[in-house]
């Protein structure tokens, strides 16, 4: 059968070195070109290409790999912005993290379960199905979850995960740290928006819930308030991820600091027309 023959050559190691070649062609177009989020784009396609071999070793390996090539092919490329270049690649670091974690949980998942016709195992119960309140997607019922949070704890930008429907069921501490906001008291609908600038919220809900409702890549820049009272520009990614059928299981995403790199090139743009004027 054609799936059959399909699975095997994601399996061969023909694939495998394919999937390292194109890395190279990759970050060789990293390299000779501005730093830019279509690359980030690039490397989670190159992820997927090694996640459809099932192997959790290999996709490890590749996702070190291509943490490498990202970083190496922005030091390597042109130089624009220091801080343009940070915020992008810590941002795709992060999303590559993410991805990798999803498609290892989901290699598990489907490891462990059982032949059709066998007694499946127990359903959670209750008390591990709800999360401060929200339902938990069952593919999150794994000793991973707990590696994963201790990985997302210790990084600098703030990582969350939402459910197909949108709906948000966890963030790292990072974002209760900057918000000054308690854990357990993240998740509800009213503390999220509170985080947000007024004037931006409306944007962010209609772009999150188009991103939702078409399955597309989720991409805004908005105000969030730091716990201090003080309004800083935030870059807002989420990215979804799919499952064998193509379904959307959970959505990943982190918001990136760029205030510092938005004020700089207002500044910067007042500054050019000024000069254009008087000139």
């Amino acid at each position: 059968m054609f799936s059959d023959r399909l699975a095997a050559l994601f399996r061969s190691w023909t694939w495998r070195a394919l999937c390292v070649a194109t890395g190279l062609l990759i970050f060789t177009s990293d390299a000779l070109t501005p730093p830019g989020y279509a690359h980030s784009t690039l490397y989670l396609l190159l992820l997927l290409m090694a996640a459809a071999t099932r192997d959790n070793k290999f996709i490890i390996l590749m996702t070190a790999y291509i943490i490498l090539l990202a970083i190496a092919g922005a030091v390597l490329g042109p130089i624009q912005s220091i801080p343009l270049l940070i915020a992008n690649r810590s941002t795709s670091v992060v999303e590559m993290m993410l991805m990798a974690w999803a498609c290892i949980v989901m290699n598990r998942q489907f490891s462990s379960m059982r032949p059709a016709g066998e007694e499946t195992a127990a359903a959670p119960t209750a008390q591990h199905a709800r999360t401060n309140g929200k339902p938990v997607p069952p593919l999150l019922f794994t000793e991973h979850m707990y590696s994963f949070q201790q990985i997302a704890d210790k990084l600098p930008q703030i990582v969350w995960v939402a459910s197909p429907r949108g709906e948000v069921f966890y963030s790292n501490r990072m974002l209760g740290k900057y918000a000054g906001i308690k854990q357990e008291d993240l998740y509800p609908r009213s503390s999220w928006g509170s985080t947000v600038s007024p004037q931006d919220l409306p944007h962010c809900e209609a772009e999150w819930l188009k991103s939702v409702r078409e399955g597309s890549e989720f991409s805004v820049e908005t105000r969030i308030r730091r716990h201090d009272g003080t309004y800083r520009w935030h870059l807002v990614q989420a990215h979804p991820v799919h499952d064998d059928r193509g379904q959307i299981t959970m959505w990943c995403g982190s918001a990136v600091d760029i205030h510092d790199l938005k004020t700089r090139l207002e500044e910067l743009q007042q500054h050019q027309g000024g000069a254009a004027r008087t000139g």
